[in-house]
């Protein structure tokens, strides 16, 4: 064999190996809630977010947002994934900005494990003022890549307008690796 057929073979091997490999890993939701609200834009009676067990290998993250103004492409959204760490979390260099409006369109992992797309937000802006729902989601593994180091992440978004805090929440998740990886 030639020392091109050789190259091409290792690149074509290369480039669908990852392709076919299976996740090493599950994804657990642990917890979920609202850290902030601003009471201006949230009704703090109907706004809240929480994990809800299935059974023992099942949590589920479900939340009402009582929206109590209308939500433009002002508000902007700042995402960061945090590891798990000395019994706290710090920041990784897994983060983003964007509209809170261009997040509901979203194909970043992260921000589609938030579930948008099945909740009863609309799917443009402006959200106009109302009660918005997210029932039994479950985070999809497809949305993360092949191997996610570490054990323990939290997905913190803060929403902002006119440099002030709107909303702020999170969804801690476990990496389960009972699965082996193959490939």
């Amino acid at each position: 064999m030639t020392a091109w057929c050789r190259l091409l073979l290792l690149v074509a091997v290369g480039l669908l190996a990852p392709a076919r490999a299976e996740r090493s890993f599950t994804l657990f939701i642990e917890a979920a809630g609202i850290d902030e609200s601003s009471p201006d834009w949230f009704g703090a009676d109907k706004t809240w977010m929480k994990v809800r067990t299935v059974n023992k290998t099942m949590n589920v993250v479900e939340w009402d947002l009582d929206l109590l103004k209308e939500l433009s492409s002002a508000v902007q959204s700042k995402w960061v994934m945090m590891e798990k760490a000395d019994g706290g979390y710090r920041p990784s260099s897994i983060k983003g900005s964007a509209t809170v409006c261009d997040d509901l369109h979203s194909k970043r992992p992260a921000i589609k494990a938030l579930g948008y797309s099945r909740s009863s937000l609309p799917k443009s802006c402006p959200i106009k003022e109302g009660l918005y729902s997210l029932r039994n989601h479950i985070p999809n593994e497809n949305y993360f890549p092949v191997i996610i180091p570490g054990d323990q992440w939290r997905l913190s978004n803060t929403w902002s307008a006119e440099g002030k805090t709107v909303l702020k929440f999170h969804l801690d998740i476990k990496i389960d690796r009972t699965r082996k990886l193959q490939g």
